[in-house]
């Protein structure tokens, strides 16, 4: 082998070193992945209630968890169990850790979305609740929904697959 193809080697064997790598002196193990710390879900995970407030009187939305085996005709204001409750393009209220939590619906950030759902957008104390629906029936003024509640405050965000009534 001559001098010019070993001085070829080496320099392409140093390259093919330096690319695999990385960059050098970056303090980084190479090849592992970072982790970031995990996110508590249960942070605005909802709690279920079973008697909204007076605020939800009049033309309301009630939402359940679509995986309990709970009837429409068992969920009223006053009865059933929730774990979201919507005075129409009004407020909405849940209960987080045990406590009450009301947000405000944001009228710019909700609507009618390209699939024909709904799109209802809720903010407040630092939690935003995107309420996706759609009809499923109609018994008259009641509208039998489902879809889904994502709930998010800062990193935590969880979305949750939905039942519900809505009417006046």
């Amino acid at each position: 082998m001559n001098l010019l193809n070993r001085q070829f080697l080496f320099c392409t064997m140093i390259c093919v070193f330096a690319v695999s790598c990385g960059q050098f002196g970056d303090g980084k193990p190479h090849h592992k992945p970072v982790s970031a710390a995990p996110v508590d879900k249960t942070v605005v995970q909802p709690d279920i209630f079973e008697v909204a407030p007076n605020k939800i009187a009049g033309c309301s939305g009630l939402y359940m968890y679509d995986s309990l085996m709970t009837s429409y005709d068992n969920l009223d204001v006053d009865k059933g169990k929730k774990i979201l409750a919507v005075k129409t393009e009004s407020l909405a209220y849940l209960k987080i850790k045990g406590k009450d939590v009301f947000l405000t619906y944001d009228k710019a950030s909700s609507g009618l979305m390209s699939d024909g759902n709904k799109k209802e957008v809720y903010k407040g104390a630092g939690i935003t609740a995107v309420l996706v629906i759609q009809e499923i029936g109609a018994e008259g003024e009641t509208v039998r929904q489902g879809g889904t509640l994502e709930i998010s405050k800062g990193k935590a965000k969880v979305k949750i697959k939905i039942k519900g009534l809505s009417g006046c």
